[in-house]
């Protein structure tokens, strides 16, 4: 979440990062006004899974819970959000697909061998 855009009843209005508990908000002596997003960034916790790696238009994440998944998303137009995931369960197979969609010559240039056989 971004920064909140508060009217305290003073009349002031402050940004405010929403860290901790957020009780004193609701005592009736502010107005929330909205929100200002933040941008993802390498170390953005999205839907339980961090971001580790990005460029413009795609990041990869891994998930902070015990079971170990990734995904690969295409990062909105502003910045600020996520959409249209590739899940995966292996690391390696999640690298690969963040590493084609961010480089055109990956997928035709990389040679990868399956079965483990030469």
């Amino acid at each position: 979440m971004g920064q909140l855009v508060v009217k305290r009843s003073d009349g002031d209005i402050i940004l405010v990062d929403p860290l901790g508990s957020l009780e004193w908000l609701y005592d009736g002596t502010v107005v929330i006004l909205g929100v200002i997003p933040k941008k993802v960034d390498v170390g953005t916790v999205i839907q339980n899974r961090k971001i580790y790696a990005m460029n413009d238009t795609y990041c990869i994440a891994e998930s902070i819970s015990d079971y170990e998944e990734y995904v690969v998303w295409n990062i909105d137009h502003d910045g600020c959000g996520v959409h249209t995931g590739r899940y995966f369960k292996d690391k390696m197979d999640a690298e690969l697909e963040f590493a084609s969609l961010c480089f055109e010559w990956v997928q035709d240039n990389l040679a990868i061998n399956f079965e483990g056989k030469d």
